[in-house]
C-alpha cells in the first residue's frame, strides 16, 4: 500500500459493494429482486394444522379470559371451577355470568372509551409519516410486493403527547381507566370477534381467500385473507401491535398513577410492570422498521 493511498481522505474512496448484495431504497432498506418460484407456490398453497387438532382452535377461540378477570377481581387471582360437575349450569350462572355483570359489563363508557380509541389509532396508523417497506414476492398474487406503511413509533410518541395532555389539564385522568377494567376488557373481546367475523366474512364473499382448511372453526380462527387492507393500512400489523399492547401500558398506567391518588405513593412492582409494558410497547413499534 503506497503513502498516498494512507493519506487519501476516506470519504474520496469508493465503497465497494461485495457481491451479489441488494440495493437499497430510501430508506436504506434492501430491495430484493427475487421472483417467485414453483416452490414458492407449492409451499404457499400447503394447509397446515398448526394445532395438531382442529377442535383445539375452537376452544382456542372461546373468551376464556372473561373466567380469568373473574377469578382475579373476585377471587384474588385463585382459579375456580365447579365442585360438583352436576351443578355446571347453576355454577356457571351464579359465579361466572352474574359476576361478568356485576364487574366486567360492556357499559356505554367503555365501549366509546375503547371505540375511540380504536378510530383514533387507525387515523394514526393511516396519516402519521414513517418509512414504506416493500415486502418479498407473494405467490398468491402472482408475486406482487406489497408495500407497508411502518409509521408505529411515530403514532406512539403522539398517542403518548396527546395522552400525558389530556392527563395533566383534566380532560381525561388516566387514573379512571383502571377502574373500568372489567368492562373494558369485554369490549375488547367483543371488538375482536366483531373484527375477525368482518374480515372473514368479506374474504370469502370478495373470493380473496388463501389456505382454506374447509373446516369452519380452523379457517375462522387463521384467517381467510392473508393480506387484508383498508387503503393502505394493513390490519394484521394494525390489529396486532397497535391496539392490544398500548391498551395494556395505559391499563398499568393507570394502575400507577391510581395507586398514588390514593396512597401518596407507588410500590416497586407497579413501577416495575409500567416500565416494562412501556418498553415493550415501544420495541413493538420500531420493529415495525
Amino acid at each position: 500500500m503506497s503513502k498516498d493511498s494512507l493519506l487519501e481522505p476516506p470519504s474520496s474512496k469508493k465503497q465497494q459493494q461485495p457481491a451479489g448484495s441488494n440495493k437499497t431504497n430510501k430508506n436504506g432498506v434492501p430491495e430484493f429482486k427475487q421472483k417467485v418460484t414453483k416452490l414458492d407456490v407449492k409451499i404457499d398453497n400447503q394447509v397446515k394444522d398448526e394445532f395438531g387438532c382442529y377442535s383445539h382452535d375452537a376452544r382456542l377461540s372461546m373468551p376464556d379470559v372473561l373466567l380469568l378477570g373473574v377469578c382475579v377481581e373476585f377471587h384474588q387471582g385463585r382459579l375456580i371451577y365447579p365442585s360438583d360437575l352436576s351443578q355446571w349450569k347453576s355454577w356457571v350462572a351464579h359465579e361466572i355470568w352474574d359476576k361478568i355483570k356485576m364487574g366486567a359489563y360492556p357499559s356505554k363508557w367503555a365501549t366509546q372509551m375503547y371505540m375511540g380509541y380504536v378510530l383514533f389509532s387507525f387515523v394514526l396508523a393511516y396519516i402519521m409519516p414513517g418509512p414504506v417497506v416493500e415486502e418479498l414476492p407473494i405467490p398468491s398474487l402472482n408475486g406482487k410486493k406489497l408495500k407497508y406503511l411502518c409509521n408505529g413509533l411515530s403514532s406512539w410518541y403522539l398517542t403518548l403527547a396527546v395522552s400525558f395532555v389530556c392527563h395533566v389539564t383534566g380532560v381525561f385522568r388516566l387514573s379512571g381507566l383502571i377502574d373500568h377494567f372489567g368492562e373494558l376488557m369485554t369490549v375488547a373481546i367483543i371488538w375482536g370477534f366483531v373484527m375477525s367475523t368482518l374480515v372473514y366474512v368479506i374474504s370469502v364473499a370478495m373470493n380473496k381467500t388463501q389456505r382454506m382448511a374447509g373446516n369452519l372453526f380452523y379457517d375462522y380462527f387463521m384467517g381467510a385473507s392473508l393480506n387484508p387492507r383498508i387503503g393502505k393500512v394493513d390490519l394484521k400489523m394494525w390489529a396486532e401491535i397497535r391496539l392490544p399492547w398500548p391498551v395494556l401500558f395505559y391499563l398499568s398506567l393507570s394502575c400507577l398513577l391510581k395507586q398514588y391518588e390514593t396512597y401518596g405513593k407507588i410500590t416497586a412492582p407497579a413501577f416495575f410492570m409500567v416500565l416494562a409494558h412501556f418498553l415493550y410497547v415501544n420495541a413493538c413499534q420500531k420493529g415495525e422498521e
